[in-house]
């Protein structure tokens, strides 16, 4: 799940970028009231290294802290609903029962008698 979501995370950025860079030339240039702001982060010592004088470095930043809540929200309402209406017919679906005759699903259920036994002593 965890190299999915980078792909998919990955596709979508990569798409936004055209956002992300009108955001961040709107909140690095044509906001002039933060201009003095931009100036002293770029002449700290370790900040710059961030590269928020990037345009799309910046809009990808403002649109994330900006959206964060409203995904946030809308992650619970979906977790939610697929444990109250999908969970069990995914459960019982033809892929999962295929899914669950692989070495690979063999291999997560070794990972999860270990950590749940690593948990317990723990």
């Amino acid at each position: 799940m965890f190299f999915l979501a980078i792909a998919v995370t990955g596709l979508i950025g990569f798409f936004l970028d055209p956002v992300f860079d009108g955001i961040g030339y709107w909140m690095l240039v044509d906001l002039g009231s933060l201009r003095s702001l931009w100036i002293t982060i770029s002449s700290m010592p370790l900040l710059p290294y961030f590269r928020f004088n990037n345009t799309v470095v910046m809009g990808s930043l403002t649109f994330a802290l900006a959206s964060f809540i409203p995904l946030f929200v809308l992650m619970i309402w979906l977790i939610k609903s697929y444990r109250k209406r999908w969970r069990e017919r995914i459960l019982r679906s033809q892929f999962m029962r295929t899914f669950k005759a692989t070495k690979l699903y063999g291999l997560y259920q070794k990972y999860e008698s270990f950590r749940s036994r690593w948990e317990a002593t723990s």
